[in-house]
């Protein structure tokens, strides 16, 4: 993978460093806020501190918004493989548009939206004019952001959900730009900034009435901080980095070869229809493999991060990050509802249900009754990947979840993946052999008149003087006739 342009080493050195000022200056201030916001939150007196807890909340969005936006800004900035680096790109544009979604929203969700509730109710309660103001000013900067389309749904769908059509995500990735994104990136932080100045200068005219102590432990021991890796660290980094570039090596080898079905059909249009059907199951299940190695690279690419990770909210954003890969990615593998089509219904079953393979069947009913028990696991985790990717549910929600990611069960999700992974490639494998075998008979029936014909030409070249030319012809006619040379182009494709 190529097309990106980088920033200049002096200005990625500048942002890296001004990205982890921002996490160290500004978490503990956002734990301070959350753990206040919990106080208010709990106390039936609040009903007073109403002005101050509508911008409390606001200010501890845009705390959060900062810090993660810091985090994402120096994973980009990191040295990394190509893929690695459009792995983090891509969840600018995914968080910018949803930290906007729940600032203001799009369409009906706007009326549930942060600015709405909050701000919106308590301008009411405000007389004053300077107030009023930057209200109005501020409201029409944010709608003006959501009306320049500053950001890309169909993008962040891709990168977050997948596709049943894996070349969607890998032309999506193909598309990303360093340039591109973080110019998102600087719209979004001046609109930031404006609203934080508003915040700190309206927060102090309305303190809260009831006494606030956040002398409290909570939230100071984050599982994120125990050192699981121990000294393997720089050796599992390594071993990781080498599986990106092949695995991402491997992506874009199947994926040039997934526009070959399309260019013989365009070049021979009488092709056999047998023939274009089996060549058609065999390229679908090259696509379930092409998503497989999205999950490989992704997870690999989210504990990398991890690994070279300084603070505690990295660590928590990089296993909430391996938290929606397992969920999403096995979503489309199997889907957690029926009414959903999934890379099993769509690529696998068919093939399975066409073969006469008894060893095959057995596999897949074996395969199958796994995903079910699988499914369970994963949806069990489909609260933590909705606060993962939204944010509508509150920061202080998320910062909790973020707190109680727990290594080792993060990573187990990862490992029992990678397992279950590695029995279904296996399993693909298989497919392709059956189809195979398929095509082998389709083509013994196909070719008796052709094979007859084939035999009076080599009995007839067999007359002539044997030198190298006549044995090149026998040979190219014998493997025709075998289907050894229909092998060798499918094992030439497969490669």
């Amino acid at each position: 993978m190529s097309k990106s342009v980088p920033a200049t080493p002096e200005t990625r050195l500048l942002l890296y460093e001004n990205a982890k000022k921002v996490i160290e200056d500004t978490s503990p201030i956002l734990k301070e806020e959350i753990l206040i916001k919990e106080i208010l939150d709990k106390n039936i007196e609040q009903r007073d501190c109403g002005i101050f807890d509508a911008l409390l909340s606001v200010s501890i969005y845009i705390l959060y918004v900062n810090i993660e936006l810091a985090v994402i800004t120096k994973a980009c900035f990191r040295p990394s493989l190509n893929y690695e680096k459009r792995f983090n790109l891509k969840r600018i544009n995914n968080f910018i548009l949803e930290a906007y979604k729940y600032l203001y929203g799009y369409g009906k969700k706007k009326k549930k939206s942060l600015w709405e509730t909050r701000i919106k109710p308590i301008s009411k309660l405000i007389s004053d004019e300077k107030f009023h103001s930057s209200y109005a000013f501020l409201t029409n900067c944010i709608e003006k952001f959501g009306k320049d389309n500053i950001t890309n749904l169909e993008q962040r769908n891709l990168s977050i959900h997948y596709d049943l059509e894996p070349l969607l995500v890998y032309n999506m990735l193909l598309d990303i730009s360093e340039e591109k994104e973080f110019q998102r990136m600087i719209v979004f932080m001046d609109l930031l900034k404006d609203i934080q100045l508003f915040i700190l200068e309206n927060i102090p005219k309305y303190p809260p009435s009831v006494n606030i102590n956040t002398n409290s432990s909570k939230y100071s021991f984050p599982f994120s901080d125990f050192d699981i890796f121990r000294d393997k660290k720089e050796e599992l980094n390594l071993s990781l980095k080498e599986s990106i570039q092949n695995n991402s090596n491997l992506l874009d080898s199947f994926c040039s070869k997934q526009k070959i079905p399309k260019l013989i059909k365009q070049k021979f249009k009488d092709i056999d229809n047998k023939l274009s059907v089996i060549m058609d199951e065999l390229f679908e299940i090259q696509k379930v493999s092409i998503h497989l190695l999205y999950i490989y690279v992704d997870l690999a690419t989210a504990t990398r991060n991890f690994i070279e990770s300084e603070y505690s909210i990295e660590k928590q954003l990089s296993m909430s990050q391996i938290n929606t890969i397992v969920f999403e990615g096995y979503s489309k593998i199997y889907g957690l509802n029926e009414s959903k089509n999934s890379f099993w219904k769509m690529y696998i079953t068919p093939v399975v249900f066409q073969s006469k393979n008894k060893e095959l069947n057995q596999e897949f009913k074996s395969i199958e009754q796994e995903l079910d028990i699988l499914t369970t696991k994963v949806q069990s985790f489909s609260e933590d990947r909705h606060l993962s990717v939204h944010l509508e549910q509150g920061i202080p929600k998320i910062y909790s979840m973020l707190y109680n990611l727990n290594p080792l069960n993060e990573f187990n999700k990862a490992k029992e993946m990678l397992s279950f992974m590695n029995r279904l490639l296996g399993f693909l494998n298989k497919c392709i052999c059956s189809i195979d075998e398929r095509r082998m008979i389709n083509y013994q029936k196909d070719m008796e008149v052709t094979n007859k014909i084939i035999d009076d030409v080599i009995n007839m070249l067999r007359k002539f003087p044997y030198d190298s030319k006549v044995k090149e012809h026998i040979k190219l006619l014998e493997k025709i006739k075998s289907g050894e040379l229909l092998n060798e182009i499918t094992h030439k494709l497969f490669k």
